[in-house]
């Protein structure tokens, strides 16, 4: 294990996002993430633009400086989830003002349902057979795109509840090992 997943490893179960993203910069990745956690380990060991093998050596040496890193690196987490937030509230303020969201699920749903029907009920010419299907599973695929933009992603939904359970048992860990350190 490097130095720097060793230091990744620190911050990884206070800000998994920010900690992850900041590894896969490594692999060329997630440049932004990792230009920040370089940031944060700069500020943590006082000196701005440090070598990141230096300030991983600084922060795994010494015990206050990885409780102050692990800080950093949950507060950027946090600032990551609230500009996630504000960017999907942006996205529903939209809809306030907008039709085209209407319009198209409206227009989607129609041609997909118009679809089925002659799929099922039409005798549809052996020539345009291959075309017919191909524009279904188009349509379909439409389809779940409006049910999922109207109704939510499971994804979205699971990575949220991901996010929350993280941060919760961060949190106890957090908890338990400050009652065990402070007594």
């Amino acid at each position: 294990m490097t130095w720097y997943e060793k230091l990744l490893d620190t911050a990884r179960d206070v800000a998994p996002a920010v900690a992850g993203g900041a590894a896969m910069a490594a692999g060329g990745g997630n440049p932004a993430l990792g230009a920040l956690v370089s940031s944060i380990m700069g500020k943590v060991v006082g000196r701005p633009g440090v070598s990141a093998e230096e300030a991983s050596e600084a922060i795994l040496g010494d015990p206050k400086v990885i409780s102050e890193f692990r800080k950093e690196m949950r507060e950027a987490e946090i600032r990551e989830l609230e500009v996630r937030a504000k960017d999907t509230q942006s996205a529903r303020d939209v809809l306030k003002h907008s039709k085209g969201p209407v319009v198209i699920s409206s227009l989607i749903v129609s041609a997909f349902s118009v679809l089925v029907f002659l799929v099922m009920f039409v005798s549809i010419p052996a020539a345009s057979q291959a075309v017919a299907y191909m524009l279904m599973g188009s349509l379909a695929t439409a389809f779940t795109q409006v049910l999922n933009f109207w109704l939510g992603t499971s994804v979205g939904s699971k990575e949220k509840d991901s996010t929350i359970s993280r941060f919760a048992t961060a949190a106890e860990v957090d908890q338990k090992t400050r009652r065990t350190n402070g007594s």
